[in-house]
């Protein structure tokens, strides 16, 4: 009937009109009930009394007859409806939480004698006293809990001095809270989480700032190249890191070679994903520099970088299947020294070099292994140690190849 909620100005006229729709209805089934005009009356002056307040009051809870909850979640409930009436009659969670019992006696407690609970047209409750012929929004035994609750709540506060106190700051600050509910504003909600959000976004843009501003100074002054290095990398630059670890590894920018030092600055740069530095931290642990060997460390490094596409980390990564007895699969070794070899790296041709040579992982194929190792002799200006490795076992090959190949390769 009325699609809007009521105003106090309508509720007269509207309860007239509810008062004649029901008059004609027909009367209840119970010879004792009230009849609808009699209620009518007895509920008492809307437009003098908040609404509000009946709507307040907390609903005493029972379980359902056919529910399948447990044990603890009947507490659970039950609690909750206790704690929301203690909160009601005036009581502070914080501080009265052994008077919790008082207030489950006052929700779930009986109404008097003569009074009888009913319900408006707008579905509110109210009581009706049939000795008085009044009505009230409110349960007649809150005020009397109220009342019992500040009598105890003295007697708490003078067996624990220190409660009292506490009380009386929050009363005098104003930071008493227990009349309220716990919900916090979705608005303030909202504003927190973008504060926290920017508060993070803009450390994480500083430090960045920081990193490359420390990264640019050690490129432009060589000289003090480590500690800037250091610092960069402190602040989580990858390239910093990896840079720190290659000055230690070889003793360059005016320090000294230190292994233990390098491996350490490649295993930070290594745990933040960098395959540089899971490369060179790899060949250190295969090697035994700086630390005791750990092939299978090693192995594990070599492969996250080879997965990230590092080459030189395939080539290695092919050598140690190929070389090392304890982890020996040529399956593999073919795959990942295949593809650095044709990558152009020269750890990778030589291998590939070798295992034609060999014949162990590949059919033994000697002009094959002649075409790479001319490969690694062309292209090995950068690495004259390798370079001399593949002149001397090409030197050794020669010997088993027909000249007429030779000359064709």
């Amino acid at each position: 009937l009325f699609p809007l909620p009521p105003s106090p100005r309508r509720l007269p006229v509207l309860q007239a009109v509810v008062t004649v729709a029901r008059s004609s209805m027909s009367a209840h089934e119970s010879k004792d009930a009230v009849t609808e005009e009699q209620q009518g009356e007895m509920e008492p002056s809307l437009h003098r009394r908040n609404v509000s307040k009946a709507i307040k009051r907390p609903i005493a809870w029972y379980p359902p007859k056919e529910s399948n909850l447990s044990r603890g979640e009947v507490f659970r409930l039950r609690r909750r409806a206790v704690e929301e009436y203690a909160r009601y009659i005036g009581m502070n969670l914080r501080l009265d939480k052994g008077l919790l019992w008082l207030a489950e006696e006052g929700l779930y407690a009986d109404l008097p004698a003569g009074y009888k609970e009913m319900k408006d047209f707008t579905g509110n409750p109210y009581y009706y006293n049939e000795t008085t012929k009044t009505a009230a929004w409110e349960h007649p035994l809150d005020e009397l809990y109220r009342k019992k609750y500040a009598s105890m709540r003295s007697l708490h506060d003078s067996a624990d001095p220190r409660v009292g106190k506490l009380r009386q700051s929050l009363n005098s600050t104003g930071l008493d809270q227990s009349t309220r509910s716990k919900k916090r504003s979705p608005v303030k909600s909202i504003l927190r989480w973008l504060l926290l959000a920017l508060t993070a976004t803009s450390s994480v843009v500083l430090l960045h700032l920081l990193s490359k501003f420390s990264w640019c100074m050690s490129r432009r002054f060589r000289w003090e190249g480590s500690l800037l290095y250091q610092t960069a990398a402190c602040f989580g630059s990858r390239e910093a890191l990896a840079k720190a670890g290659f000055s230690f590894y070889r003793g360059k920018d005016g320090i000294p070679q230190n292994s233990s030092l390098a491996l350490e600055w490649f295993m930070e740069g290594a745990a933040m994903a960098n395959a540089i530095c899971q490369r060179m931290a790899g060949i250190m642990l295969l090697n035994g520099e700086g630390v005791d060997k750990d092939i299978e460390r090693s192995r594990q490094l070599l492969h996250a970088a080879a997965q990230s596409h590092d080459i030189p980390a395939m080539a290695y990564l092919g050598f140690m299947y190929y070389t090392v007895r304890e982890y020996q699969n040529f399956e593999a070794a073919v795959l990942w020294t295949k593809k650095s070899a044709e990558k152009g790296d020269l750890t990778g041709m030589f291998t590939y070099a070798i295992m034609f040579a060999e014949g162990k992982a590949l059919t033994r194929d000697l002009s094959r292994a002649c075409e790479w190792l001319l490969l690694v002799e062309r292209h090995g200006s950068s690495d004259p140690a390798m370079t001399h490795k593949a002149k001397v076992y090409l030197s050794m090959l020669q010997g088993s190849i027909a000249p007429h190949e030779m000359e064709r390769i």
